[in-house]
């Protein structure tokens, strides 16, 4: 039974990763809001739903930068995607293996792992853009602080859907243990 509540939970919270990620993107545009999504859910679920949740924002990405944003299908564009989920995925990734040292999943910490995947996921599109020849220019310091300004205004929205999630998760639980 214990088992089935985590999966209803994991299954809640990626559902709520994807309508929140749809909002932030034709709110700001196609950018993934990976660094508020990896800092939100250190603080709230497993390792394995933390790069469940990139995963799912990610393809929720794709869908709407190739449906609703008609971002063209050529081999630059999908070689962006893979690369877009490369930074997702190792972002969280070192976020998720710096945890098992500090052993921290605290409030205070959700600010930490947000800067941490930030600076880990722009360092990933850097370094890509040498191989993609795109032009590495185009990371100016006014186009990071927009950027950086979007995943601020992503964090809050998705710690209060976290905090939200998460006292509805210990209510359930609570009236799980009542019924058992």
């Amino acid at each position: 039974m214990y088992a089935f509540i985590l999966y209803k939970e994991t299954i809640d919270w990626l559902l709520l990763i994807t309508i929140l990620t749809m909002i932030v993107l034709l709110a700001f545009g196609c950018a993934s809001p990976f660094a508020a999504i990896i800092g939100v859910s250190m603080l709230f679920r497993s390792d394995r739903t933390v790069l469940l949740s990139v995963i799912v924002s990610w393809l929720v990405n794709q869908a709407v930068g190739f449906t609703l944003f008609s971002f063209p299908v050529t081999t630059t564009s999908i070689a962006w995607g893979a690369i877009i989920l490369a930074a997702g995925v190792i972002s969280s990734t070192i976020s998720i293996l710096i945890n098992k040292f500090l052993s921290l999943r605290r409030f205070g910490m959700v600010i930490f792992y947000f800067h941490l995947a930030f600076i880990v996921y722009q360092l990933c599109f850097f370094c890509a853009s040498f191989f993609t020849q795109d032009d590495y220019n185009v990371y100016t310091l006014n186009i990071l602080l927009g950027v950086y300004k979007k995943e601020i205004i992503s964090l809050f929205f998705f710690m209060i859907a976290g905090l939200i999630g998460d006292k509805i998760d210990r209510k359930q639980k609570t009236m799980q243990n009542m019924v058992s």
